[in-house]
């Protein structure tokens, strides 16, 4: 049962993260698409605007969401590769876990101090 949850969140966040993705590349990688259709954006990969961004709720959010299902997915996925090679699933499963926290609190990290410059830029 518990497997079986594991594998429904994973194939949850697939579809999740395509989305989210896919909202990430439009506004960040698309801007001439997007000017043509008469959406400004600006310049932005610029440090200004990428600091302004990370002031605001919503793309924090996003960045936030989106290193949580990309997390989940590439480690679950991890997990299933390397359960496949070895039969010791408490050292694979612990490995993946300590990977995924740390990976998990430095990408939490970069984000709260991104947005604590964004709030605080002196």
């Amino acid at each position: 049962m518990r497997e079986s949850r594991l594998w429904l969140i994973f194939l949850l966040c697939g579809p999740l993260l395509i989305f989210l993705l896919g909202i990430h590349l439009i506004f960040m990688h698309m801007n001439t698409i997007l000017d043509f259709f008469g959406i400004k954006t600006g310049q932005v990969l610029a440090y200004n605007s990428v600091i302004q961004r990370a002031t605001e709720l919503k793309w924090l959010v996003l960045y936030f969401t989106l290193l949580l299902l990309g997390l989940y997915h590439g480690l679950y996925g991890l997990r299933s590769v390397l359960l496949e090679l070895t039969p010791r699933e408490k050292v694979v499963n612990r490995f993946v876990l300590v990977l995924g926290l740390l990976l998990f609190f430095s990408g939490t990290y970069v984000l709260m101090k991104s947005y604590m410059i964004g709030i605080n830029p002196s």
